[in-house]
């Protein structure tokens, strides 16, 4: 972008799907066990601002190419680790510039990093619910 331009920067909406919702509450209902409610508060809180950046630069994760055969092409996965020393997740999405809605992320899923990759009949419930 130029100084002084009047342009601005796409920005993305950001669309959470059924599976992606269902795997936050999940790691959540984990999370309160093992740390109590505001600790889980807290991370749940901080994975949905992190989303929320995909918003201005969706972009900036590389292609999981792995991910990409099992569930869309293009899957794009973005690692959230809240604070240094804490579990690592897998935050897969896609990015779709020309949707009639606009520009939109669309988050399919979110996974613990210690799992193993997304199995075929895994991508087929997530895909199942987007």
């Amino acid at each position: 972008m130029n100084a002084g331009s009047d342009e601005r920067p796409q920005v993305y909406s950001i669309r959470i799907s059924t599976q992606a919702a269902q795997d936050i509450v999940e790691a959540v209902r984990r999370l309160i066990g093992l740390s109590g409610d505001d600790a889980a508060e807290v991370w749940r809180d901080r994975l949905l601002a992190e989303i929320a950046t995909l918003a201005e630069n969706p972009r900036r994760f590389a292609v999981d190419e792995r991910a990409a055969r099992r569930l869309k092409p293009q899957t794009r996965r973005m690692l959230f680790r809240p604070t240094p020393g804490s579990a690592a997740y897998h935050v897969y999405y896609t990015v779709q510039a020309d949707t009639p809605d606009g520009p939109r992320v669309g988050v399919m899923h979110v996974r613990h990093a210690a799992r193993r990759p997304i199995t075929r009949e895994e991508a087929l419930r997530i895909l199942g619910n987007q």
